[in-house]
């Protein structure tokens, strides 16, 4: 399907006022897009007037939209028009009364949703889902090995043990393995659907997202950035490597997915460290930490 431009007509974004959403539709109001954001609730001022503070940016627009992922038809009504669709919507662990089989559910069954609702649209042309290096990154015998956008977290399954093996009894209480599962599949189900139905899907899959908070809603449970908040209150985070890809990346790379000439359906994009010379160690962070901010207890180990 051909690219697509601000001038072919409306796009939507689900997950509109969540981290990475949000940042998506300012990028996409600034490139001049009329934007549908799909939300749980516009009536929330708290967690959706950044969103219409968006306006005043130009020389795009943004409306707001109430969808339940978890309803059939949800996205009936918004995206018919539309040429082209960010779904970026997740049920991420972090809400008042998920569980990690909610976490795969909500993966899955949002997909599944979207895709069906851009069947009965009729008029997109393009989809950009936002994936993550959890859908990537697999078991490996060695160090060393290059993660390329050929890789699946579900490679060698034969490594993992039980308690991570990728099985529904243990997506039941294991909320990384959940999450990494339905990624994957959700991910691959948007690429099988593209030749039936005739619109391109892409895929992008960033690591440690941090950036930019659009709101305060956006400091949560199972977020990169909350875990910097974290340190900078003095809270200790296990020693870690950090893969940092900075939010306004990610935003920009989608929109740039969208409206590129040359990209083939079907293609995933890794936004990643190129090489482990660029994994920034947590004790790096820490120290990056206390000279930007002198004088805070630095938390983390």
């Amino acid at each position: 399907m051909p690219s697509i431009t601000c001038s072919d007509g409306p796009v939507a974004v689900t997950g509109a006022a969540g981290f990475i959403g949000s940042h998506i539709v300012q990028n996409l109001v600034r490139r001049g897009y009329t934007v549908r954001a799909c939300v749980r609730d516009p009536a929330n001022v708290t967690n959706t007037a950044h969103l219409l503070a968006m306006n005043a940016d130009g020389p795009g627009r943004v409306t707001l939209h109430g969808c339940d992922m978890t309803q059939p038809g949800a996205y009936d009504g918004v995206f018919r028009g539309c040429v082209g669709v960010f779904h970026a919507a997740a049920e991420m662990g972090n809400l008042e009364g998920s569980t990690p089989l909610k976490v795969y559910e909500g993966g899955i069954g949002a997909t599944r949703l979207v895709v069906s609702s851009i069947r009965q649209a009729g008029s997109v042309r393009r989809l950009v889902y936002t994936s993550s290096f959890a859908a990537v990154g697999h078991p490996v015998d060695a160090e060393g090995t290059a993660y390329t956008e050929a890789s699946w977290a579900d490679m060698n399954q034969h490594l993992r043990g039980s308690g991570s093996a990728w099985t529904m009894e243990v997506v039941r209480r294991n909320r990384e393995v959940a999450y990494a599962m339905t990624k994957v599949e959700s991910e691959r189900f948007v690429y099988s659907e593209v030749e039936k139905h005739g619109f391109d899907a892409f895929g992008v899959c960033p690591c440690h997202v941090i950036g930019p908070l659009l709101s305060a809603s956006h400091q949560r449970p199972w977020a990169w950035q909350t875990r910097i908040g974290d340190m900078l209150e003095g809270y200790s985070h296990p020693r870690m490597f950090w893969n940092v890809v900075d939010v306004r990346d990610v935003a920009e790379s989608q929109c740039l997915i969208m409206e590129n000439t040359r990209d083939t359906s079907g293609q995933r994009y890794n936004l990643v460290a190129p090489d482990e010379t660029c994994l920034l160690p947590q004790q790096d962070l820490q120290a990056l930490l206390r000279r930007l901010y002198p004088g805070i207890g630095i938390g983390g180990v």
